[in-house]
């Protein structure tokens, strides 16, 4: 075959893949389906969604007209309910109840809630008077009952006891139990610090208030032995 004839059934096939492909349908891939937006609402300039108009919210794939109820406002959002309630006001259902804020307590800073004022504890609905002791102060650590003791003195029930520290003690500057812990060496035994008897083969423990037994020894009673 020459390179004339070759070339003329080339040229030839090529013209008729051609027409065959410019007269089959074109098939869309990955083809969606169109969009449908909803009354009330506006195409994202972005993507393939929608939103709702100002004044609507959504609720599956309507929106509805956003109703604010008596003391609420329109938070212009197109999600959720649409509206808040005003300062000093709560939600309850589809509405705003007031607050009631009761003696000696002010609104928190939503407005929402509230909260006792210092010197009160909160008691149900109520706000009702810490009554600090002598030798005591007011604080809001103190769970419960709204005061801690001064250093010295520790807590027995409503008063503020001073603390008693035993011969071989230290104040440990804690206001509840005892107040006291005894030096390194020395152990609590009842109101008083008794030192610590170290068997041979022993030494104090981290916390210097028992002994413990050197490597190898075991304790077995109150001596240390190799088992």
């Amino acid at each position: 075959m020459t390179n004339a004839v070759w070339f003329s059934a080339r040229t030839f096939l090529l013209a008729t893949l051609w027409f065959a492909m410019a007269a089959s349908p074109v098939v869309a891939i990955g083809q969606t389906d169109e969009l449908v937006v909803p009354e009330n609402a506006t195409a994202d300039n972005y993507g393939d969604g929608w939103r709702c108009d100002t004044g609507f919210a959504k609720s599956g794939k309507t929106c509805v007209v956003v109703i604010v109820p008596e003391n609420a406002f329109a938070t212009g959002s197109t999600y959720g309910r649409g509206w808040e309630c005003s300062y000093g006001h709560k939600e309850t259902g589809d509405t705003c109840t007031a607050v009631f804020v009761p003696n000696n307590a002010y609104l928190v800073t939503y407005g929402d809630s509230w909260e006792c004022s210092r010197g009160y504890m909160k008691n149900a609905n109520t706000c009702n008077e810490i009554l600090v002791p002598v030798n005591a102060y007011l604080s809001e650590f103190a769970s419960g009952i709204g005061w801690e003791c001064e250093r010295g003195f520790r807590a027995i029930e409503n008063t503020c006891a001073p603390v008693v520290i035993p011969e071989n003690g230290f104040f440990s500057g804690s206001t509840h139990k005892r107040g006291w812990e005894c030096k390194r060496g020395f152990s609590v035994a009842g109101s008083t610090c008794e030192v610590v008897q170290i068997p041979a083969n022993a030494h104090l423990n981290y916390f210097g208030n028992k002994w413990e037994c050197n490597k190898p020894f075991r304790q077995a009673g109150d001596q240390c032995i190799i088992k």
